[in-house]
């Protein structure tokens, strides 16, 4: 009976974690779009830079609530910029990476 009940256990644990990903009814793009324009946002405000996504990824673990909003800065192709999104927490800006 044991057995029984760790398998059911694992399985829920297992399906629970698949599927897209959604948060307040907002689908994977939608979340995209938003993280998109947050980090377009952040930029212009906190750094004073133009930033030109260009394309937007999740974590690999379905646990983590980020996604990184990857692009360049205007003008500057070679000024790579990645900008970590925490989607679950009203899109807070939790880190920003450059080449510079």
């Amino acid at each position: 009976m044991k057995w029984l009940f760790a398998v059911s256990f694992v399985l829920l644990f297992i399906l629970s974690g698949c599927g897209d990903r959604s948060v307040d009814g907002m689908d994977e793009k939608e979340i995209k779009r938003v993280a998109s324009q947050v980090a377009i946002d952040f930029l212009k405000r906190e750094e004073k830079v133009d930033f030109v996504v260009e394309e937007v990824n999740f974590t690999s673990s379905k646990e983590l609530t980020n996604v990184f909003v990857e692009g360049y800065e205007k003008g500057d192709k070679k000024n790579k910029m990645t900008v970590m999104i925490d989607y679950v927490n009203d899109f807070e800006v939790e880190g920003v990476g450059s080449d510079k």
